[in-house]
């Protein structure tokens, strides 16, 4: 005896949705494993080493190497002179660091007078 929801149709239905919900999964993932935050550019404060804090711009340029930090709702970026350095400190920091951290890129970075 036939019931409703069985057979050929219902089987291809069924196929259908499995196979667009797991497309529709890995596009997701496929989006989320390849983004990185950026660091950010404009208007902010920021220190030099031990300094105390100072207003900077940062925009396009290569004057220092610096990583995005993003986690619980905050965001910053680290960084050094030289891409090596920065390199090592986002290492470091994503040894013990939950959020997501960019890649080392350049950055020009100057002070407010």
């Amino acid at each position: 005896m036939w019931k409703p929801g069985t057979g050929v149709k219902a089987t291809i239905y069924t196929r259908s949705i499995r196979r667009a919900s797991l497309v529709a999964v890995l596009l997701i993932l496929a989006g989320c494993s390849t983004f990185r935050p950026q660091p950010a550019t404009g208007l902010m404060w920021g220190y030099f080493g031990e300094s105390r804090t100072v207003q900077l711009i940062v925009g396009a340029g290569t004057d220092y190497w610096v990583f995005a930090v993003s986690g619980q709702g905050a965001v910053g970026a680290n960084g050094a002179s030289d891409r090596e350095w920065c390199v090592k400190m986002r290492e470091a920091t994503a040894g013990s660091y939950r959020g997501l951290l960019g890649e080392c890129q350049p950055v020009a970075v100057t002070t407010v007078p």
